[in-house]
């Protein structure tokens, strides 16, 4: 926690994860960050930044947090965003097979 001022680690059912203290995970602002560029790839990375701010309760010294952490450690963090990624394909194909089989 020294070297990365601003995380904190917090554990949970996806094991030890670095939280932005009185904020979300890091793997969710580097999963918002991607998913602006994403959305626009045209714009300049500090636009991106603004993007994650305006649509969250986050300032840029935060995503900055973020950011810094990810740089040491994008394996850690990507490994985090990957696991979200697969859980939200999966309940989507279990909603879809939900909807299937109720006909709405």
């Amino acid at each position: 926690m020294d070297a990365h001022p601003g995380v904190v680690f917090q554990e949970g059912p996806t094991g030890r994860r670095a939280t932005l203290v009185g904020g979300p995970d890091v793997w969710e602002i580097v999963r918002a960050l991607r998913d602006a560029r994403s959305a626009d790839p045209s714009v300049s990375a500090s636009e991106i930044v603004d993007i994650v701010c305006e649509n969250s309760v986050l300032d840029r010294a935060q995503v900055q947090v973020a950011l810094d952490y990810y740089g040491v450690h994008p394996d850690e963090v990507d490994a985090h965003v990957s696991a979200a990624d697969t859980a939200e394909r999966d309940l989507e194909r279990t909603l879809e097979q939900t909807r299937r089989l109720l006909g709405s």
